[in-house]
């Protein structure tokens, strides 16, 4: 009997201490965007700065790059690829290297580039009837007609295949797939479904309540995890193993804006919504970084 409450009360200790750990820690406060790239860097800016923030989850260095005049970096899960940021200038789209701070422009002549890929940077053209796709190592460029049916393509791809399965209401500008696995959110229905790629069967993962007050994140997928937000509440589970994860988002503001959710190898960021335009159809203004572990040994 005593050896029995000795490993219960040990269980509860550690699980504890877990619980502890992976509570979120603040990054940054009232930054104009946030991104990460998936693997090992994420980035960061307020809208006056002159430098982006780049922290390097491996050392837990910070650095800091240079902001080019009226360029911010772009919002979606695909703004920030294996080290490369996708930046929004005025004077057109470039691609920052976080780790040598050297830019690369973007071709002209295109409506513009939004979803950046390993592969391909996807853009627009002909006032978006036509959706262009840039290949980074060769720099041709693909032209499509939109798909009447919303199907998108895999942006890291070298053949730029369609992503099997009708995604619902997710585009390219959500992280919603990798090379095993598809997430989709079908229309009409607040819940993340997840499947193998190009299987039928899938299982739902999260649910989001809009008029309650849980409104549903984009899922991010990347590092063997996917993770999402459904009001103040923040999720991951390991593709692998199914292992959960699961943070109390600090500094939630309910009817301002979702929570935006993103991984690294071993770090898992929350960037609640502070602060929105006022307009009816809002545009977020600030965001506050968070940060917290992510089990290296649990991933798939």
């Amino acid at each position: 009997m005593f050896k029995t409450l000795t490993a219960f009360t040990v269980l509860l200790i550690l699980i504890g201490v877990q619980d502890a750990a992976a509570k979120p820690r603040q990054l940054a406060s009232g930054v104009q965007w946030f991104a990460v790239d998936g693997d090992r860097y994420a980035a960061w800016a307020k809208e006056d700065a002159d430098t982006i923030t780049v922290l390097d989850t491996r050392t837990h260095k910070r650095r800091h790059a240079s902001k080019p005049t009226h360029c911010r970096g772009g919002e979606s899960g695909r703004a920030m690829v294996g080290g490369w940021l996708l930046l929004l200038c005025r004077s057109g789209e470039r691609l920052l290297d976080v780790r040598s701070g050297r830019f690369k422009r973007l071709p002209e002549g295109f409506d513009g580039w939004k979803y950046l890929g390993e592969r391909f940077v996807q853009g627009s053209a002909d006032a978006g009837r036509v959706d262009v796709y840039l290949n980074r190592r060769t720099g041709g460029v693909r032209r499509f007609r939109e798909r009447s049916d919303h199907r998108v393509r895999d942006l890291d791809d070298p053949k730029l295949r369609l992503v099997c399965g009708p995604p619902g209401y997710l585009d390219n500008f959500a992280r919603f797939y990798d090379a095993r696995y598809v997430v989709s959110q079908p229309s009409g229905d607040e819940a993340l479904v997840l499947r193998r790629r190009c299987k039928a069967k899938g299982r739902v993962i999260g649910r989001g309540d809009f008029l309650g007050g849980a409104e549903l994140s984009e899922p991010f997928v990347a590092a063997g995890w996917v993770s999402w937000a459904a009001g103040g509440e923040a999720h991951a589970e390991n593709l692998k193993t199914r292992k959960r994860r699961h943070w109390h988002v600090p500094n939630y503001e309910r009817g301002v804006g979702f929570v935006q959710v993103g991984q690294a190898r071993n770090t898992i960021f929350f960037a609640p919504a502070q602060t929105d335009d006022g307009f009816s159809a809002p545009v977020i203004t600030s965001f506050d970084v968070f940060e917290a572990p992510l089990s290296a040994k649990a991933s798939g």
